[in-house]
């Protein structure tokens, strides 16, 4: 397994890609650009690396004034639009400027992760014509290509220490739900609310220190694990062994900073052909809101929990999500 480090400077990063999930680009969009600037290596090495999934480090987030857009989507709202009709389809949208890396992590052979090596300035030069999730990208400094880096740990340890990293914690959402006996919406609810409180609590037991990430709107995860307050749901639902196992797990652990993250869709539907414009597939789906860790990078590597900070796509009708764990289907 390899890693490459790609430095981003990104305006107008869409930060608001569903209704439930406000504040971060999408799971999709980390796993889009990991696998865009794998597509370009191949095109221009001829070399195919295997998508191993990719991480987004941040370094500074400024996160713009929100502001309306007209809906564009029908015939309909584009020509009330035009004509600035005031009865036009609005929606949100939100937007940021990141700055930080991307930690790509692929498989290739001997030969092929020589060509890569061989052609990095001028793959530097090709992925300035890429996105990320919507906004317009630049690469300030050039790219580190490491070989042997097998969970992204030799990467990250050249990387700032307390910038932020975006980890999937969606399976904790899962355990907490069948835990407490809870549909997932109220679980994602009761998790944030939770670990907003630990937090707060945390911080109040101590003088924080000034944050060192300056223009950073994202609130600091702690590094250290402080004193939980244990708070328990009500649940009248008879317990089995690993209910109970989970829970205790729960009361008696520092969740970090959790906040809701869009991670795909899901199928409401079969695929159906439709005809027009050459024939494609098209299905209705409604989107999938997870659950993601902003933990300080050193927090990360002294838990060696890299393996969820790697996102990466895990389509199974009719899911389909960008998750941060192979294990985790």
């Amino acid at each position: 397994m390899n890693t490459l480090i790609i430095p981003i400077l990104a305006s107008n990063v869409n930060v608001g890609p569903s209704l439930h999930a406000v504040g971060l680009p999408s799971s999709n969009a980390i796993t889009g650009f990991g696998h865009a600037a794998l597509r370009v290596i191949k095109d221009m090495t001829g070399a195919n690396p295997s998508d191993q999934g990719s991480a987004l480090v941040i370094n500074k987030y400024t996160l713009l004034p929100g502001r309306q857009k007209p809906q564009k989507a029908s015939k309909g709202d584009m020509d009330k639009v035009k004509k600035g009709d005031l009865d036009a389809s609005l929606s949100d949208e939100r937007l940021a400027v990141i700055e930080g890396w991307v930690v790509v992590r692929f498989g290739i052979g001997l030969s092929g992760l020589t060509s890569i090596q061989d052609k990095l300035s001028e793959i530097w030069e090709q992925l300035h014509r890429l996105a990320f999730a919507g906004g317009v990208l630049s690469i300030p400094s050039k790219l580190i290509l490491l070989e042997g880096d097998e969970d992204g740990s030799e990467a990250f340890k050249k990387l700032p220490k307390n910038s932020r990293i975006i980890v999937d914690h969606t399976h904790e959402l899962q355990m907490y739900a069948s835990a407490y006996g809870l549909d997932f919406f109220e679980a994602m609810i009761r998790l944030l609310v939770l670990s907003e409180d630990q937090g707060n609590n945390f911080n109040k037991s101590r003088t924080p220190e000034p944050t060192k990430t300056s223009g950073s709107e994202i609130p600091a995860d702690c590094d250290d694990t402080p004193e939980i307050i244990p708070q328990t749901p009500t649940s009248e639902l008879p317990m089995d062994q690993q209910s109970i196992e989970d829970r205790e797990v729960f009361e008696n652990s520092y969740l970090g900073h959790l906040v809701p993250i869009d991670i795909g869709y899901r199928a409401l539907e079969e695929p159906q052909n439709r005809e027009a414009r050459g024939g494609y597939k098209h299905v209705f789906a409604e989107p999938v809101t997870g659950i993601a860790r902003i933990q300080l990078l050193s927090s990360l590597m002294r838990k060696k929990e890299s393996n969820n900070a790697f996102w990466h796509h895990n389509n199974q009708h009719p899911m389909y999500t960008s998750r941060g764990s192979f294990q985790h289907g």
